[in-house]
């Protein structure tokens, strides 16, 4: 009999997948964006603990919709940027999403500078994170260290300091911001074919364009960063930027019915922007070269740095003078530049535009803009310089990429595949299924940061270290600068002694002090000094009311009421509205025994507003004039 032999089945358990871990070169592309961000919010953090200064005033501190949350939503969707501060401006600038900010951090922590200001820093620290994966993506086929340079240029850049410690200027930062993730997000689904990205960018776009009206400048730049940096026809290349024209349109619709057309309801004046003092058209012109020329001269050596340049710190010039002649000479060189560079796709051609393109709604070339220049209006066009500025530099700094043959290790075709969009454009994509034994792959064995540091190289990171080491010294210097209003102020009268705004403002910080000093002496220093700084300012310009009413305010507490007088009197010849002017004035008029003068003034404003001090004056003059009943009426009222 024979054995039968049993046969067992051997069972074959499946292969367990191994979950890929993250690669070391994904890990280093969020690792450097990360360190960035810390940095940027290290070089600002102690601008958290400043007070708040100048425009902040008017966009939260004072403003009534932003004071009510939640509640104050509705007005910020419907009107214009300062109407919640006074009723009275016509501003063309509709801005709604710093003010939603505001509101929002007001109905959690209050009217909080400490709170305000730490968002700003960390709205600075994710600029500089999405700058760089920006800058990343956007020069991936160009030398490695160019979006670093950038950035790191970007981050240290001295001209941002108004933009980061002035709370006001969040419409800036948010604005930028959200350009830089837009960009982004559109190069991504551009490069990996995800459509979900590219309506994310649209979102973070439209947040741009309701952050401020000069994010609408970054529509001429979508189409010129696919243009050069990327392999597109002119036809796809449109298509891709229409969704943003559109989204453009949208806003423009929105904003006018809310502000109107650009120009509506404002009236600019001298003091806003110096051009209006051309009494020619040719000085106007020459003068507006001139100020061209101080756009990109500012990004070179940011130095004096004021929070206002308003008249005259930038004087009308002639055909005459030389600084014209400079700027003609920088401009066509940079317009030679960008014409030489633009079919060759350069990427200094490409940086040139985008400063052109950014500062074009500030230029007042078109359209008349309400200062002739500012700090915070280069924060945008800044990063065309850095960019350009970065292209140099590279070009002193070489990173070889040395290369070896070896066999692919099994995986490492999906892996490529996973990471082939943060390659450089040497890379060749491992295929499935081929025999790599007979066609061996190069593989790059050294990063370009460890031959960075050889001696060729020296000069290039010498001149880079020196300028970020002079950028930073200069942001911790002028930082304290903004601290709060009278230190900012006083550093503005000295450093530009023409500036007859910034007179008048540290005149009447002076004005303040005197008033709520107690010490005698010291109220008489204050109020002598503050006198010296007003009288500067309206001889400069005397078209300024509040600076008549400080004037006036400090010769009454100096005891010269015929002064004091007068010069409330021009107050109230340039704003018969002015509240202060009228009751100071009033105050004057009773010491002179005019009462029935002093008495039609104070009817004349809202008794709403009423101060004790207000009350406990008019029950002064309705005594004087008899009328008991309403003397003791407005006495009560006054708690005296």
């Amino acid at each position: 009999m024979s054995k039968k032999k049993s046969i067992k089945k051997k069972v074959i358990a499946p292969k367990k997948v191994a979950q890929k871990p993250l690669s070391p070169q994904r890990k280093k592309n969020w690792l450097t964006p990360t360190i960035l961000a810390v940095l940027a919010m290290l070089l600002y953090a102690p601008s958290i603990n400043y007070d708040f200064v100048y425009d902040d005033d008017a966009v939260l501190k004072d403003n009534r919709f932003v004071k009510q949350g939640f509640g104050g939503l509705g007005k910020i969707w419907t009107t214009s940027y300062f109407k919640g501060f006074n009723e009275n401006i016509n501003a063309r600038a509709f801005r709604p999403i710093p003010l939603t900010m505001f509101a929002v951090e007001n109905q959690f922590f209050g009217l909080n500078p400490k709170v305000h200001h730490g968002v700003s820093v960390f709205l600075f620290g994710l600029t500089a994170f999405f700058l760089f994966l920006f800058l990343s993506r956007l020069l991936r086929k160009h030398h490695k260290l160019l979006p670093l340079i950038a950035t790191a240029l970007f981050i240290v850049h001295p001209i941002h300091i108004e933009v980061v410690a002035n709370i006001k200027s969040r419409d800036e930062l948010t604005a930028f911001l959200c350009f830089m993730i837009a960009g982004w997000l559109l190069l991504k689904s551009i490069d990996q074919k995800k459509f979900l990205y590219q309506i994310l960018s649209f979102f973070f776009f439209t947040i741009a364009l309701f952050s401020k009206e000069s994010a609408l400048t970054t529509l001429a730049v979508i189409p010129l960063m696919l243009w050069f940096f990327r392999d597109l026809d002119l036809k796809t290349v449109g298509m891709k930027t229409l969704p943003y024209f559109g989204l453009a349109v949208v806003y423009l619709i929105i904003r006018s019915s809310v502000v109107g057309g650009l120009n509506e309801g404002v009236a600019l004046t001298v003091l806003d922007n110096s051009l209006l003092a051309a009494e020619t058209l040719s000085e106007r012109i020459a003068t507006n070269i001139y100020v061209l020329g101080i756009y990109f001269f500012k990004n070179l050596f940011p130095h004096p740095l004021l929070s206002d340049y308003s008249f005259n710190t930038i004087p009308i010039v002639g055909w005459g003078d030389y600084k014209v002649w400079l700027s003609i000479l920088l401009y066509a060189g940079l317009i030679g530049a960008t014409i030489y560079g633009l079919l060759k796709k350069k990427v200094y051609s490409f940086a040139i535009l985008y400063f052109f393109i950014t500062v074009s709604i500030f230029s007042s070339v078109i359209v008349l803009n309400v200062n002739a220049y500012a700090d915070r209006f280069n924060y945008n066009p800044s990063l065309g310089v850095c960019i350009l500025l970065a292209w140099g530099l590279s070009l002193l700094i070489k990173t070889p990429n040395k290369r070896v043959t070896c066999l692919p290790l099994e995986g490492d075709a999906d892996r490529q595949r996973e990471e082939s969009s943060t390659n450089s454009k040497n890379f060749t994509p491992l295929q499935r299924g081929k025999d790599f034994t007979k066609n061996p792959v190069e593989i790059s064995t050294i990063s370009p940061f460890n031959s960075l540091f050889r001696k060729q190289n020296a000069i290039g990171i010498l001149i880079s270290l020196i300028i970020l080491i002079a950028g930073i010294s200069k942001t911790i210097s002028h930082l304290p600068v903004w601290q709060d209003r009278y230190s900012l102020f006083e550093y503005d009268a000295t450093n530009a002694p023409n500036n007859a705004r910034m007179l008048k403002n540290h005149g009447g910080s002076l004005a303040r002090q005197a008033l709520a000093a107690t010490e005698p002496n010291e109220r008489t220093r204050l109020a002598q000094e503050s006198v010296q700084y007003l009288e500067k300012a309206l001889s400069i310009y005397d078209r300024i009311s509040t600076g008549h009413i400080h004037l006036g305010n400090m010769y009454g507490l100096l005891g010269d009421y015929d002064k004091a007088g007068l010069a409330f009197e021009r107050g109230l010849a340039i704003d018969s509205k002015s509240y202060s002017g009228n009751t100071n004035l009033a105050n004057v008029y009773y010491r002179k025994g005019r009462y029935q003068e002093a008495l039609a003034l104070m009817q004349k404003v809202n008794q709403n507003r009423f101060s004790k001090n207000d009350h406990y004056l008019i029950s002064l003059i309705y005594g004087k004039l008899g009328q008991s009943d309403l003397a003791g009426k407005h006495r009560g009222l006054s708690g005296r």
